[in-house]
Formats: C-alpha cells, sequence, structure tokens
C-alpha cells in the first residue's frame, strides 16, 4: 500500500523534530500555532521575536499566529513585558485530560470554602474579554458535589468579564487604557439588572475592587444572583485565576464583608502553595534590580 496518512507522521518521525522543523508552506497555519503552543509550554513565557527564531519563521508570521491563538483564548499577552505565555484555554482542555496540578492542589481549598460558607464555590480564569469556569464545588446533603453548575455557569462555561466577581477580580490591576481595549467589543444589554451599561460604571467598579482586593456582584451576572470573588496571585503581583462563590442575594446580603474574608484568605492559600518558590524567588531578586553594581 502506498497511500500516505499524514496523521501517523508524528509516529514516524518523532513529535520533536516535527515541531522544531520549518513548516512546509502548504501547511503552515495549523502546524506552526501547535509548534507555537509547544514552545510556550516549555519557557514561562517568549516574546515574538524569540517565538519567531523557535519556530523558525519572520517574525510578521509569528505576530500573525500569536494574534489568532489570543483570540481564541490559547495563549496571553503581558501588557507591560509585551511577552506571550500560554493562555487558560489551554489548561482548561488539561484539566479535562489529566487533572493538573493547580486544580488538583485548589480543589481541596475550594471545597474547604464551600463547607465553610456554606455556598457554591469556584476557581475562574480569564479567556480574552470573558470569564472560563474551571472548577466548582457545592455543598448538598452533607455532601461535597463538584464541577455541577455555580450560579448560573457549568464548569467549562464562559460569561462576560465585565459583569462578574471573578472577571473584574482578574482585571483589575490592568490598567484602565487595557481594560477599555480589552472591552472595546462589548455589548452593555445581556446581562443581569444592575450590571454595568459603560466603560465608566465599570471603571468606577474596578475602583472598588482595587481598594479592597475582591469583588462583589449583586445581581449583575443575573438577576437574583450575588458573587464574590478574589484574585490568586502568581506569587510577583499578576493575576492567574479567580476564586470566588456564588448564592442567592437574598441568603447573602448583608453577609458580604464576612464571605469576602474567607474568599481571599483561600486566594492566599492558593498562592502560596502554588507560587511560593516564585514569589520568593521575586524577593530575592529585588535587590538586584535596584542594585548599582
Amino acid at each position: 500500500m502506498t497511500g500516505h496518512d499524514p496523521a501517523h507522521q508524528g509516529a514516524r518521525l518523532g513529535l520533536s523534530r516535527l515541531l522544531t522543523a520549518a513548516v512546509p508552506t502548504d501547511q503552515n497555519t495549523l502546524r506552526r500555532g501547535i509548534a507555537a503552543l509547544w514552545h510556550l509550554s516549555l519557557k514561562e513565557s517568549l516574546s515574538v521575536t524569540e517565538l519567531a527564531d523557535l519556530l523558525p519563521c519572520d517574525k510578521s508570521q509569528a505576530s500573525r499566529v500569536l494574534k489568532v491563538l489570543g483570540e481564541y483564548g490559547m495563549v496571553t499577552r503581558n501588557a507591560e513585558t509585551q511577552r506571550y505565555s500560554l493562555g487558560w484555554l489551554v489548561y482548561a482542555f488539561s484539566v479535562r485530560v489529566s487533572g493538573r496540578q493547580m486544580v488538583s492542589i485548589a480543589g481541596p481549598i475550594v471545597r474547604t470554602l464551600a463547607v465553610r460558607t456554606e455556598q457554591t464555590c469556584w476557581i475562574a480564569a480569564q479567556s480574552g474579554h470573558e470569564v472560563l469556569t474551571l472548577y466548582t464545588s457545592r455543598p448538598k446533603s452533607g455532601q461535597i458535589i463538584v464541577n455541577e453548575w455555580a450560579g448560573g455557569v457549568p464548569p467549562g462555561g464562559v460569561v462576560p468579564i465585565y459583569c462578574t466577581a471573578s472577571g473584574r477580580a482578574l482585571i483589575a490591576g490592568l490598567a484602565d487604557e487595557t481594560v477599555e481595549a480589552l472591552l472595546k467589543d462589548a455589548t452593555y444589554d445581556s446581562c443581569g439588572p444592575n450590571a454595568p451599561r459603560s466603560f465608566e460604571e465599570i471603571r468606577a467598579r474596578l475602583e472598588d475592587v482595587r481598594r479592597q482586593g475582591y469583588c462583589v456582584t449583586v445581581d449583575e451576572l443575573q438577576r437574583g444572583t450575588t458573587s464574590v470573588a478574589a484574585p490568586v496571585h502568581d506569587g510577583v503581583g499578576s493575576p492567574v485565576m479567580a476564586i470566588g462563590l456564588s448564592g442567592k442575594t437574598t441568603s447573602l446580603r448583608g453577609r458580604h464583608d464576612v464571605i469576602a474574608r474567607e474568599v481571599v484568605l483561600a486566594s492566599k492559600h492558593i498562592t502560596s502553595l502554588l507560587f511560593a518558590e516564585r514569589a520568593a524567588g521575586a524577593r530575592g531578586a529585588a535587590p538586584r534590580r535596584g542594585s548599582t553594581a
């Protein structure tokens, strides 16, 4: 049999060879995108130039690949450093397949938070101008039920970033201009009665999040639901996901401050478990950045 099955080429040639070889011009889009994700998985972050050298391809080609991957939430760009890293959609895929370290570590903390607050709790991450729910936990009849709907959102579901507690907790650390660019195509008419209806309203509410260190939304995503969320940082100040809870507005009324303290403690706990080594490294590097030697 002389037929050629490209699906088995990786098995014959070896994955590493396929991902580092020059991409044929007639197969460039998908192969180059897969290779870009592979290289990003091996590094904490890459610049456009660094990725172009690795693929290898022109810088303009690497930039186009990253643009498309970014539109689908497969990569994220640090607005300050202009460097790219794997996005949370890639992580969500990996969670479904293998139960990666973050959920294995954060999951018990989410479950504990659900027990302590008697509310449905979750972790979520940014995916472009939306929020992706990664894991949920809720108490029910003395048991903890995982990965069911939370605040009207299923695990793996996405919601707008601007009218959710998790979303505003994640973007509060960004400059207003960056947030405005992120939301340039947002429509403000599809959420609950208390959702912001303009960027000016969003900016004012983000100031509250920045001051408090957590976000509370009441009847914003949908009527009758209140949510509280705090960011989980990567050890050097950048939010990588949010932990929070959702419940009936009537049951959480008057309890926002108490609930928020529980959520913030849980977020700090996850940060300490996942990123303690990175935080320690950043503290050790700080004097060198200010050194005059």
